[in-house]
C-alpha cells in the first residue's frame, strides 16, 4: 500500500504511540505514517519519530486542527485517519482502501454497528442512535459519524481544505460530514465489531458542543 498515508492525531500518548506505530508498520510496511502532535507534554513526539513516523506539530489544540494540519501534508492517493484509542480495526483498513481503489467510493469508514454485550455505555449507545437519526435526516444515511476510522481519496482531501470548518474538536467531524454530504461524495461503510467503547465524549462537554454545531448547520441549510 505505497499510495496510503496513515494519519494519527495524538496528545500525551507516550504509552500507546510506539505500540500502534509498530502494528501499522508490521501490517502495512509500505505505507507512510504521519503523527500530528497536539501540544503533548510527554515523549509522544520523540517516540513517534524514533518509530519512523513523520511528526508534525499543531499548537492550536483540538482534533480537527490537528487533522487539518495532517491533510495539508498528504502526498499519497489515499489517506486513513486512525483513532489511537482503538487499534482493533487495523485489520479492516485494507477493506477501506479496497473500496476506494476498486469502487467509485470517495470516502470509506468503519462503522461500529456490531458490538459485544457491555462494549459500549448506554449513554454513548443513545448518542450513536441519535446522531445516526440526525445525520440520516439532514445529510447522508450513515450509522457511525464518530467512528474515528476514515479513509479518503485525494480528491476529497483537496476539496475539504478549500472549505472553512470553524469547529476544532470532535464537533469538527460533524461539520466535515455535512460538507461531505453537500459535496455529493460517495460513502461506503465497513461494519466492524466494537470490542470496547472508544467514543471519548464527555456527558456535558463534547456532546453539548456537537449538538450546538449541528444546530448551526441546520440554520445554514
Amino acid at each position: 500500500m505505497k499510495e496510503v498515508t496513515f494519519l494519527l492525531h495524538v496528545f500525551n500518548k507516550e504509552e500507546k504511540i510506539g505500540l500502534i506505530l509498530k502494528k501499522i508498520g508490521k501490517k502495512y510496511p509500505e505505507s507512510k505514517i504521519i503523527v500530528i502532535d497536539n501540544n503533548s507534554s510527554d515523549k509522544t513526539a520523540k517516540i513517534a519519530s524514533k518509530s519512523g513516523a513523520q511528526v508534525l506539530y499543531e499548537k492550536e489544540h483540538g482534533k480537527y486542527n490537528a487533522i487539518k494540519k495532517g491533510f495539508k501534508n498528504i502526498k499519497t492517493q489515499f489517506t486513513v485517519v486512525i483513532d489511537i484509542e482503538n487499534v482493533n480495526y487495523l485489520e479492516d483498513v485494507k477493506k477501506l482502501i479496497e473500496k476506494l481503489f476498486l469502487d467509485k467510493t470517495d470516502i470509506a469508514l468503519c462503522s461500529q454497528t456490531k458490538r459485544n454485550t457491555g462494549s459500549i455505555t448506554k449513554f454513548n449507545l443513545i448518542n450513536y442512535y441519535l446522531f445516526h437519526l440526525i445525520s440520516s435526516l439532514l445529510y447522508y444515511k450513515t450509522s457511525d459519524v464518530f467512528t474515528g476510522y476514515w479513509a479518503f481519496k485525494r480528491n476529497f482531501i483537496d476539496y475539504i481544505l478549500q472549505k472553512e470548518i470553524k469547529s476544532t474538536g470532535f464537533q469538527g467531524e460533524s461539520e466535515m460530514f455535512s460538507i461531505i454530504s453537500r459535496g455529493n461524495f460517495k460513502i461506503h461503510e465497513i461494519p466492524v465489531k466494537c470490542a470496547t467503547d472508544s467514543t471519548n465524549l464527555s456527558l456535558l462537554g463534547d456532546n453539548s458542543k456537537i449538538y450546538k454545531t449541528i444546530s448551526g448547520l441546520i440554520k445554514l441549510d
